[in-house]
């Protein structure tokens, strides 16, 4: 039995599974190796390029060179493309990044007009915007936007961070959505899938690849990290120092509690895993209730803690499945404010 299992575990080891590169040949030609839009879009480059040199007024051979130098090099062109998307591909994606792109660096000084008013344009789609005269006219719960007049001698509403967010309201550990979405968070506690055996491996990317296939359409993953709070752990190492009789231990504990503060300061980071996803309602239904929304998110929330259970990962359980949606956004949003100060301090400095 001893040489039967040696061999069991060199033959695990020895697994490997070759994909060839033809595996999908939809669209494509000569086996696959050539898509057939890169295909036409080489010969009309290649040929449309080829026969306006060929009437030049030169020698035959003179002709012939200029169209090997010239077409094959934009035949080769058109077959290989840019960035694995073809030449009309990769001209409609610019075109359409050109048109859609959004500018996240400092604003120059000569767009911040056109960009304010863009913006007022946003807020009005949604809010009422109420124009003032002077601040004396300005009602004390008002927000204001832009304290300096502008060009109209007039002060404005301020857009708030909750007029920024899609987040109407969170009820029954649901967040719902302004534009008429239901999207439902569920918290996952990670493996460490190197130090898993292959077969273990294997049945973890099967019992995965199952669960996108009966998982909803729109799906993400997400994970943040942030610096490990070691404080209480400190605590409890320093209490136990001091509770210490034999000095030596005791001056064991303080060495330790030195490398445990340096480590934390440096290299300790916490980190959480998330999967969400959103309500998806069947094509041909309407007019379905709220009850039925919540049915369907909680059955494909049972499917993840199932399936995810099945690849050694746990769906973390809380108490308070609002209060829990809450704080992973006071934690994205506050990342500094939320290692300080918890939730419900902050809850409570707020409505002090």
């Amino acid at each position: 039995s001893f040489c039967l299992e040696v061999v069991e575990i060199s033959r695990e080891e020895r697994d490997v599974y070759l994909i060839p590169q033809n595996f999908v040949d939809t669209g494509t030609i000569l086996g696959g190796t050539v898509k057939l839009r890169n295909a036409v879009e080489a010969a009309v480059l290649a040929v449309g390029s080829a026969v306006p040199l060929f009437y030049l007024p030169l020698a035959f051979n003179i002709r012939l060179m200029i169209v090997i130098a010239v077409s094959v090099p934009l035949g080769v062109f058109g077959v290989v493309g840019i960035g694995g998307d073809s030449l009309t591909q990769f001209v409609a994606h610019w075109f359409h990044f050109m048109k859609r792109r959004r500018i996240v660096t400092p604003t120059p000084q000569g767009n911040l007009e056109a960009n304010r008013h863009r913006h007022l344009r946003f807020i009005s789609k949604r809010y009422r915007i109420v124009y003032y005269d002077d601040t004396d006219t300005l009602p004390h719960n008002a927000q204001v936007l832009q304290r300096k007049v502008d060009r109209h001698g007039k002060l404005v509403k301020r857009q708030t961070l909750y007029d920024l967010l899609p987040i109407e309201k969170i009820e029954d550990g649901i967040l719902h959505t302004t534009d008429d979405r239901y999207i439902k968070i569920l918290e996952i506690e990670p493996i460490n899938f190197l130090l898993r055996s292959p077969r273990e491996q294997r049945s973890v990317i099967y019992s995965f690849a199952s669960l996108l296939k009966v998982s909803p359409v729109r799906l993400q993953f997400k994970s943040f990290s942030r610096k490990a709070d070691v404080n209480a752990y400190l605590d409890k190492l320093r209490r136990d120092a001091a509770n210490e009789p034999d000095a030596d231990v005791r001056k064991r504990h303080m060495s330790y509690i030195r490398f445990v503060k340096r480590l934390g300061s440096r290299d300790a980071v916490s980190r959480r895993f998330f999967v969400i996803f959103q309500y998806e309602a069947p094509t041909n239904e309407r007019n379905i209730s709220y009850a039925e929304i919540v049915s369907t998110l909680e059955t494909t929330a049972r499917n993840f803690r199932t399936y995810l259970a099945q690849c050694g990962n746990a769906i973390v359980e809380h108490e308070n499945e609002d209060e829990f949606l809450t704080d992973v956004f006071y934690t994205l949003l506050n990342r500094r404010t939320a290692v300080q100060v918890p939730l419900q301090e902050r809850i409570q400095d707020v409505l002090a």
